[in-house]
C-alpha cells in the first residue's frame, strides 16, 4: 500500500471494506466502535461509490484483506484488477498474535484468500499471485514484474516512503500499523524461529496446506 501511494498517479485507499466486515461479523477488533462508527458499514455501497468510482487519477489501489470480502457479489471482481498478497502462514500467525490472540484460519484470512483463488479460476477472472517474501528479497525486480502484469509502468519512487504514519492510514493504524510506520522502504527477509502454541500450530497446518496451492500460481 506504502509502495503504490509513493507513485504520482496513484490514489490508495486503505482496507474500505474493515467496517462493513466488523459490522457483518460482529468481531471486536480493537478500535470496534471507533471504526464502525467513523467509516461506512454498507458493503455494497463502497463497492459501487468508491471501488468502482472513476477517478481523476491513472490508477486507483484498494488494499483489501480477503476476508473482509464477505457477503458481496464478487461479479464487482471482473471489472478490476486482482492482485493476491500471498505471505507464509507462519508469518501471518505470529503477526496476529500481537494483537490477537490465537487467531483462527478465517482470521488470517488465508481461507478466504483460497476462495477468492478459486473464484477467480472457475470464473476466468485475471488475477495476479505475488509472493510479499520474494518482493522483500528483491524488491525493484518482482515491483517491475508485478507492474507489466498489470500492465502499467514501473515508478522506482515505489521502492521509497517517508517514515511515520500515512494520511492514507486507516484509524486502525494504530493497532496494526507500529512496526511499518518505522520503515522508509522494503526491508531485507527477517530469518527468525517462531514458536506456535498449540492452537497456532493446528490452525498452520491447514493454512500451509491452502498457501501451498496458491503459491504455484505467483509470478
Amino acid at each position: 500500500m506504502y509502495s503504490f501511494n509513493s507513485r504520482k498517479d496513484t490514489i490508495v485507499f486503505d482496507e474500505p471494506l474493515y467496517a462493513h466486515y466488523l459490522k457483518v461479523t460482529g468481531l471486536r477488533h480493537p478500535g470496534y466502535n471507533e471504526i464502525i462508527n467513523f467509516y461506512c458499514t454498507n458493503g455494497n455501497k463502497i463497492v459501487d461509490d468508491l471501488i468502482l468510482k472513476d477517478y481523476n487519477m491513472p490508477i486507483s489501489f484498494f488494499k483489501l484483506m480477503s476476508h473482509f470480502i464477505i457477503d458481496l457479489n464478487l461479479t464487482f471482481l471482473k471489472k478490476v484488477n486482482n492482485i493476491l498478497l500471498l505471505r507464509h502462514p507462519l508469518e501471518v500467525i505470529s503477526s496476529y498474535n500481537n494483537v490477537i490472540k490465537n487467531p483462527s484460519l478465517r482470521d488470517i484470512g488465508l481461507l478466504d484468500q483460497f476462495k477468492l483463488f478459486n473464484f477467480f479460476k472457475n470464473n476466468h477472472i485475471p488475477f495476479i499471485v505475488i509472493e510479499s517474501k520474494d518482493i522483500l528479497k528483491n524488491p525493484g525486480f518482482k515491483l517491475k514484474e508485478l507492474c507489466e502484469a498489470l500492465n502499467i509502468d514501473y515508478d522506482p519512487r515505489m521502492l521509497k516512503w517517508d517514515k511515520g504514519p500515512k494520511n492514507i492510514d486507516g484509524i486502525w493504524a494504530k493497532y496494526w500499523y507500529t512496526s511499518v510506520h518505522n520503515t522508509i522502504g522494503f526491508s531485507k527477509p527477517k530469518t527468525r524461529k517462531i514458536k506456535l502454541s498449540s492452537n497456532n500450530k493446528l490452525v498452520y497446518e491447514e493454512a500451509l496446506k491452502l498457501y501451498q496451492i496458491i503459491s504455484k500460481s505467483k509470478i
